[in-house]
């Protein structure tokens, strides 16, 4: 593909996934709030706690195949796509068997044994990811964003759709169950439509060796990243409750939600660095560019919210939640470092060094999860705030790999990124004193020289040179 016709096809998928994201911050968003307020903390917390777990299994068996599919090339590559297919089907099916036979055992770790039932209904829903994982990567290999959205955007308007009638009708913790299980299904049949995909059964032991070394190798480093979304489950569920899961999860989503865009820019950063991964002039031009696009795209949302985030938090979802304050401006400092340093994991992952970004993890999940198990058990929702900026010291070991491949610039990303910071913390002070921690990046915005470079490199962002 052309520079011209790949920028071409970049620019759109990127403006369909941003404008599918705007969308689902205010489907989700609107929707979450209608669920917190009918089934309460409780009820969500035991929810987020199986969702969590149900992830990290899910993603296990899948084993990096997604990104595999993707990386094998253009076009109708049948063989590739069913040895996914029948390899996903039978490790979903272990897993779903093995993990309902532990589900009680789940239930007495964490005091709650009201997630057993909905946690093993949701594990049987596994296997429909032998089906929908070949089906989306033919789409993101032929970088075909718009169906991708419009696919993602149904989804997740069904399981509002469905979750909200049923919670305003008093299932409780099964209302969000049954929404994430048409969510499931629905992608998949989507998925199977715009693809063309036909699943069928094939064993190619050299092939499956290939695929499942690196499959492996992109599976291990990302899971031990996920361990990340265990945390909160086993560790603030265990010794916080089900209402402290609860205040975690909504924090997470609001800071999901509101960096859709940059989001976006990470859903499509993958596949356009697989495709030119050989040209290290075009990688480097495109890597640099991305840094300051990614921090660009979340910035302004992150920072508006501060403003109003503790009015919006009390009027929208209650007083009862305005714990996630607490945890917001710390989980938002952890985006804006993700979101730049994703730069080089797709990078990494691209070019199969799959190793470098293992060693990256282990230290993330070993700096965060040790802090989290250190003060958890005596400081609560403190604690894992403090998990949260323990975890920022693991982004040297990212850096290192990459900088001896490109040379990356950051000081623009960096600059604009620091500037925010000062505003997350407004909520801790009362008005008018939280306002004045809007001043740095005020200032930063109205100067002429930074402006104007933040707008030249915002309006090359995405130039692939």
């Amino acid at each position: 593909m052309s520079d011209e016709g790949l920028r071409s096809r970049v620019l759109e998928g990127g403006a369909f996934l941003a404008v599918r994201k705007a969308i689902g911050i205010a489907v989700s968003l609107g929707g979450m709030l209608l669920l917190t307020r009918w089934i309460g903390a409780h009820q969500y917390g035991t929810f987020a706690t199986i969702s969590g777990i149900w992830i990290y299994v899910s993603d296990l068996c899948i084993n990096g195949m997604n990104a595999c599919l993707i990386r094998e090339g253009e076009g109708g590559v049948r063989k590739p796509l069913d040895l996914a297919f029948t390899s996903i089907l039978a490790a979903s099916g272990a897993a779903a068997a093995l993990g309902a036979a532990l589900s009680p055992l789940i239930g007495d770790w964490l005091r709650n044994r009201d997630l057993v039932w909905p946690f093993a209904a949701m594990l049987a829903a596994l296997p429909l990811n032998a089906l929908q994982i070949p089906a989306m990567a033919v789409l993101e290999r032929e970088l075909r964003f718009r169906q991708i959205a419009l696919i993602e955007m149904n989804a997740q308007l069904l399981y509002y759709g469905v979750a909200i009638g049923l919670a305003s009708s008093g299932f409780g913790v099964w209302a969000p169950v049954a929404g994430c299980l048409a969510q499931g299904a629905a992608t998949t049949a989507l998925g199977l439509f715009h693809s063309k995909y036909r699943p069928a059964f094939h064993w190619d032991a050299a092939l499956f060796a290939r695929m499942f070394r690196y499959g492996f190798g992109h599976t291990v480093s990302s899971r031990i990243m996920g361990l990340r979304s265990l945390v909160a489950p086993l560790l603030v569920g265990r010794f916080v409750g089900p209402e402290g899961v609860a205040f975690v999860a909504l924090g997470v989503r609001l800071v999901e939600s509101l960096g859709f865009a940059g989001a976006a820019i990470q859903r499509i950063t993958f596949a356009v660095l697989a495709k030119i991964r050989q040209e290290p002039a075009r990688v480097e031009s495109a890597m640099n560019q991305a840094l300051l696009a990614q921090v660009l795209a979340i910035a302004p949302f992150f920072a508006g919210f501060s403003a109003v985030a503790p009015w919006a938090i009390s009027v929208f979802f209650g007083s009862d939640w305005t714990d996630v304050l607490r945890l917001y401006p710390y989980m938002t400092i952890v985006c804006f470092a993700a979101s730049i340093f994703s730069v080089h994991v797709n990078i990494l992952y691209a070019l199969g060094r799959n190793a470098a970004v293992i060693r990256f993890h282990l230290l993330h999940i070993a700096l965060f999860a040790g802090t989290a198990a250190a003060l958890v058990p005596i400081a609560g929702l403190t604690g894992y705030a403090a998990a949260e900026l323990a975890s920022l010291l693991s982004y040297a070991a990212i850096h290192a790999p990459v900088s001896r491949l490109y040379r990356m610039r950051y000081a623009n990303a960096f600059l604009f990124a620091a500037a925010c910071v000062p505003c997350l913390f407004s909520s801790y002070l009362p008005m008018p004193w939280g306002a004045l921690l809007f001043a740095p990046l005020l200032l930063l915005v109205t100067a002429p020289s930074p402006r104007r470079e933040l707008l030249r490199m915002g309006m090359q962002a995405f130039k692939f040179r």
